[in-house]
């Protein structure tokens, strides 16, 4: 008996022995079983369903299922709680949004910005990326501070590294030849450790890394300074800093490595600082360097360089 044949005179689901049967294509055949055994399996979890887990053990979905399902309680906890204690708080919510604060961050799972700054939804608009990288050729990362800045009239724009990185650990330690489209994003990362070269090769090999994610966050901070958004932004007069941050997950503290810088003449600002915290750069990236004038120097060089290069080029133009 051919194949097709052989389709024709099989029993559907539904049909007695010998009734006239619908001729249902292959792909038709395959759906409505895919959709008898979801009904199935639906009519399981229900059918078992307990008080406080949910389900039995054994007719529990695949963890997939489990761990989604997760999610979607806690959100319904979660509204409801917020709803009894604010009772408008959605609804207000819904109307719009004016936060204060830019924050570009890491994707790191373990660093999200709310949680650690006391804020609440509507408070800080966020863009994250695998190392808190700002390149002008990135049009995700320039969309959103465009229109934080445009749009929603930001005062703030916050670049935040964090300590434990591991896209900074990858610049650091994964040789430029390796294949994937990692090792190509952090190549603007592995610039900034070339950069720092003279700084990172005077400490101890321990404390590179973490010297390495301060630098980083500090020279895409100077990156935001440097985009046309900015450069508008502060060539119309308007209100807006930029700022370098640095997370500890060991501790939970925030610290600020440099800012606010709110124009290239900032570079002064910067010097300033440098000297008013007698030498020690607490607010410049430059901490823990106690002891070592020329690692000190060195970045607080870099600072100043790279503030105020590009001032001196525009006015030559």
């Amino acid at each position: 008996m051919g194949g097709f044949a052989a389709l024709r005179s099989a029993t559907l689901p539904g049909c007695r022995p010998g009734q006239a049967q619908p001729v249902v294509s292959g792909s038709a055949h395959r759906a409505r079983s895919l959709q008898g055994k979801i009904n199935n399996r639906r009519t399981l979890v229900t059918s078992k369903a307990k008080e406080g887990n949910g389900v039995e053990e054994a007719s529990k979905p695949k963890d997939g299922v489990t761990s989604v399902q997760k999610l979607l309680s806690n959100n319904r906890y979660w509204a409801e709680k917020v709803s009894a204690e604010k009772p408008d708080f959605f609804e207000e919510l819904s109307k719009g949004q004016a936060p204060e604060f830019f924050w570009i961050g890491c994707a790191d799972s373990r660093v999200l910005t709310n949680f650690f700054t006391g804020t609440g939804p509507g408070d800080v608009f966020c863009h994250r990326n695998v190392g808190n990288i700002v390149m002008h050729t990135d049009m995700n990362c320039m969309s959103a501070l465009e229109f934080s800045v445009g749009a929603l009239g930001v005062k703030h724009v916050i670049v935040c590294g964090h300590y434990a990185c591991g896209a900074v650990n990858a610049a650091l330690t994964l040789p430029q030849k390796s294949d994937g489209i990692v090792n190509s994003w952090i190549s603007s990362i592995r610039a900034v450790r070339n950069d720092y070269a003279k700084v990172l090769q005077q400490l101890e090999e321990a404390d590179r890394w973490p010297k390495l994610c301060e630098a980083n966050a500090v020279e895409q901070a100077f990156n935001v300074c440097t985009s046309p958004t900015v450069q508008a932004a502060w060539a119309d007069g308007k209100e807006l800093y930029v700022h370098a941050m640095i997370y500890d997950i060991s501790t939970g503290r925030l610290r600020r490595l440099a800012g606010p810088i709110s124009s290239l003449e900032q570079a002064v600002y910067v010097e300033e600082s440098y000297h008013d915290h007698g030498g020690k750069g607490e607010e410049l990236g430059l901490g823990g360097t106690e002891g070592n004038t020329g690692v000190k120097q060195e970045l607080h060089d870099r600072i100043v360089r790279a503030l105020s290069g590009v001032k001196e080029f525009e006015e030559q133009m």
